[in-house]
């Protein structure tokens, strides 16, 4: 068995254990904050269905390997699924402890749930940046990736590393809370702008060379 199969097994475990753990000192019914509005749940279902996320993960990962689901010759995408199977399976947990935490009266804010959605959705888009390296039209479109195989492989290969890394570093909005526009938005920016930068050198390096 693989690491990667086995930490997905353990964050599965631990995801069970919050859930058996806070079950008997939550109340009756849960509130579910989502930024805009909040309503009420079964304290069962609230603090399961995160294990439940996590159990249907793992029976689509084991389903694929064994029946090939994703054996349609797209290598990266099946070096890619472990990884995002982990990903998914802590953001579950992370909205496990959430969830508890606002029905325990802990204060937290927007960014405590904007935050880790907005690392997830760069954390996809670096997963399909990885995908896209071979495969035209989708990806990224710059003047000069279009123009040469080269080119658009190296843009997507870099991509990929700082889409990552922005996955990361907008993580850290949730600690601090009124900073989106320096944890968020202008790394936002810079990575979009250095892929830019990037594509253009490179292919102005090729056209020298």
């Amino acid at each position: 068995m693989k690491l990667k199969e086995v930490l997905m097994l353990v964050l599965f475990m631990v995801s069970v254990f919050l859930s058996a753990f806070f079950l008997p000192q939550l109340p009756g019914n849960l509130s579910v904050y989502l930024g805009l509005f909040s309503f009420e749940i079964s304290k069962f279902l609230g603090i399961s269905i995160f294990s439940f996320l996590c159990l249907l993960l793992l029976i689509i990962y084991w389903y694929s390997k064994s029946y090939g689901l994703f054996n349609i010759g797209f290598s990266v995408i099946q070096k890619s699924l472990e990884s995002l199977v982990i990903f998914l399976m802590l953001l579950f947990i992370y909205f496990q402890i959430l969830l508890v935490f606002w029905n325990t009266r802990l204060n937290f804010t927007y960014a405590h749930i904007l935050a880790p959605i907005f690392s997830s959705l760069f954390f996809v888009f670096s997963l399909f940046l990885s995908w896209a390296r071979e495969y035209n039209p989708f990806g990224l479109w710059t003047p000069w990736s279009v123009k040469s195989d080269e080119v658009w492989k190296k843009t997507h290969v870099v991509g990929t590393k700082f889409f990552k890394l922005l996955s990361l570093f907008s993580f850290l909005w949730v600690f601090f809370p009124g900073y989106f526009v320096y944890f968020v938005f202008l790394p936002f920016m810079v990575v979009i702008i250095g892929l830019l930068i990037f594509s253009y050198k490179e292919y102005s390096r090729k056209a020298v060379s």
